[in-house]
């Protein structure tokens, strides 16, 4: 019984120990949304974009080529005049979802509540990697293939209708999408 509380108490300590090593700096929220607005010269305009929900969305997947991210880089502290503070603030108070700790550009600002409502499980692994236009097309291109699947059914069943070799390419073009994006 002894050597058990011993355990015990060495596994707390251990555990204490590890949550006092330091952990790296991370910038802010707002260091990293002010450095967008820095970067692509924001202005209350942009804020308007948001008040319209306003989200570019793409439409022809076919045409699309899942791009990966250019770094930003998002200093530690961040210093921001008047108008890049406002413009910042505006941003932080319109959009609220975790989606935008992720955002590199406008764009993904615009895009982070649509990609957040589609699919709010996305491991931070894929949304540093890739841009939310690419990802949100991903999960519109899963959205087509299991609506097609559903009113037409696959073709392997007795009372299912076969599929055309146009439907057929369409959902192999879009599984390939979805492969090349969530595959990567």
């Amino acid at each position: 019984m002894r050597g058990r509380k011993v355990d015990f108490l060495t596994e707390i300590r251990r555990d204490r120990l590890r949550k006092r090593k330091r952990q790296p700096f991370q910038p802010t929220l707002f260091a990293r949304i002010s450095a967008i607005v820095r970067e692509h010269r924001l202005t209350e305009a942009f804020l308007a974009r948001l008040d319209a929900d306003e989200a570019p969305l793409r439409a022809d997947i076919d045409r699309m080529i899942p791009s990966e991210r250019e770094p930003l880089v998002v200093p530690l502290y961040s210093l921001v005049r008047e108008e890049e503070y406002r413009v910042t603030r505006g941003v932080l108070e319109r959009v609220s979802n975790p989606y935008l700790a992720c955002a590199q550009s406008p764009e993904d600002i615009l895009l982070s509540g649509a990609l957040f409502a589609r699919n709010s499980n996305l491991p931070p692994e894929r949304l540093s990697r890739w841009d939310f236009d690419t990802l949100l097309a991903c999960e519109l291109a899963k959205e087509e293939v299991q609506e097609i699947r559903a009113h037409r059914g696959t073709g392997t069943g007795p009372k299912r209708p076969i599929l055309s070799d146009a439907i057929r390419e369409r959902i192999e073009r879009l599984e390939a999408f979805i492969a090349g994006v969530e595959g990567a």
